[in-house]
């Protein structure tokens, strides 16, 4: 078997979302924005003012966020594990 070709980015997600740490990691991402929403709200009542723009930037820093959460794993497993050494179980972040 070629130890030089890499797994494929699906396969590398497939064991990704198979692990727990993948989706804590995704929840939190989640969480922390929700929170974070919930937070300018309230100080956008307490200042009784406008914090929409905020309320859009911190949206927009929030969706990268994700974005990395859900797609740096996978992809780095994809450029660094070899189809033997995921054949043998032994996949590489």
């Amino acid at each position: 078997m070629d130890s030089t070709q890499t797994i494929s980015w699906g396969m590398a997600w497939h064991h990704c979302a198979s692990t727990s740490s993948y989706w804590i990691w995704i929840i939190c991402v989640a969480v922390g924005w929700a929170l974070a929403i919930v937070a300018i709200n309230a100080m956008a009542n307490k200042m009784n003012k406008d914090l929409d723009r905020v309320k859009l930037w911190t949206s927009v820093v929030f969706v990268f966020a994700l974005a990395f959460t859900i797609l740096a794993s996978p992809s780095s497993m994809a450029a660094n594990t070899s189809i033997a050494a995921a054949a043998r179980g032994h996949f590489i972040y």
